[in-house]
C-alpha cells in the first residue's frame, strides 16, 4: 500500500527516525523514490525528478538500518551502498543540499568497514571533502561538526604502519591533529541548544581532551554524556562507554 500524504510529510518522518522506528520509516521511503545508479546513468538512463528531502532521510535512515543489522555484515553493507545509491543521485539533482553532502560523508565513512585500505584512505579525502562541504552549506550543525572532529581523530591516531602505507599510495595522504579534532568537537558542542541529547559527541570530546592530557575537561565531558538520554542503540553505547570512563 501506498504511503499517505501525511505519513510522508517531513515532521512525520523525522518523528520515526527519532523514535528509532527505522523499518517502518525504510517501508515507507523505499517506494517512493526511483534510484538511478551510475551504472544505470552509464547504460543511457536519466534521473527522475525526487523529492530530495525524501532522498536524503531515505539515506539517512539506511545509514541506521546498516548500524542494527552490524551482525549481518552483507545486510549492513547492503544498506550503505544502497543509500549510497541515493545520496548521489540527490547530488546530481541537487548539488547544493548540505544534508546530501552531509550523509555522503556518513555513508563514505561506514563503506570504509566493508572495503580494502587503498580504497578506505581514497575515501578519506572525499569525506571530509563533504563533510567541510555540508558545514558551508549550513554552519553549526552539531552533527557535522561532530562528523569533521571524527575525521580529524580518527586521521590524528593513524597508526605508523597505515601512515606510512599512504603515503606510499598517496601524494599527501590524508593529515589531522587532536587540536583541530578538539576545535570540532568543541564548536558542535557550543552549537548544540540540549547538552544532553548527543552523548557521543561528548564521549569523543572527552577522548580527545583524554589525548590531550586535559585530563579535569576530559572527566567534565565525559560526565555529560554519562547523564545524556538515550533515544537509540548508538545513544546507549556511548552512555555505557562514558559510564567507564568516570
Amino acid at each position: 500500500m501506498a504511503a499517505t500524504k501525511g505519513e510522508l510529510e517531513y515532521a512525520n518522518l523525522d518523528a520515526l527516525y527519532d523514535a528509532g522506528d527505522y523499518a517502518r520509516l525504510y517501508a515507507l521511503l523505499e517506494p517512493e523514490i526511483c534510484v538511478v545508479t551510475q551504472a544505470q546513468l552509464d547504460a543511457g538512463e536519466s534521473d527522475s525528478e525526487e523529492d530530495i528531502e525524501l532522498c536524503w532521510r531515505l539515506a539517512r535512515v539506511c545509514y541506521a538500518l546498516h548500524s542494527e543489522n552490524a551482525g549481518d555484515k552483507t545486510k549492513a553493507e547492503g544498506y550503505i551502498r544502497y543509500g549510497l545509491n541515493v545520496i548521489n543521485m540527490a547530488l546530481r539533482l541537487d548539488p547544493n543540499h548540505w544534508a546530501c553532502y552531509k550523509w555522503k560523508a556518513i555513508l563514505l565513512g561506514a563503506l570504509g568497514a566493508f572495503v580494502g585500505t587503498t580504497e578506505k584512505i581514497g575515501y578519506a579525502f572525499q569525506i571530509r571533502e563533504h563533510a567541510d562541504k555540508a558545514n558551508e552549506l549550513k554552519p553549526n550543525d552539531p552533527a557535522t561538526l561532530y562528523l569533521i572532529g571524527r575525521w580529524c581523530y580518527d586521521v590524528a591516531s593513524i597508526g605508523w604502519i597505515s601512515r606510512q602505507a599512504a603515503k606510499a599510495l598517496f601524494a599527501t595522504p590524508p593529515e589531522s591533529t587532536y587540536d583541530e579534532a578538539l576545535r570540532f568537537f568543541q564548536q558542535g558542542a557550543d552549537a548544540l541548544v540540549d547538552k544532553q541529547s548527543f552523548p557521543e559527541l561528548f564521549v569523543w570530546l572527552g577522548k580527545t581532551l583524554t589525548e590531550l592530557k586535559r585530563k579535569d575537561e576530559a572527566r567534565v565531558a565525559f560526565e555529560t554524556a554519562a547523564n545524556s538520554r538515550s533515544t537509540n542503540a548508538a545513544d546507549a553505547a556511548a552512555i555505557a562507554e562514558a559510564r567507564t570512563k568516570l
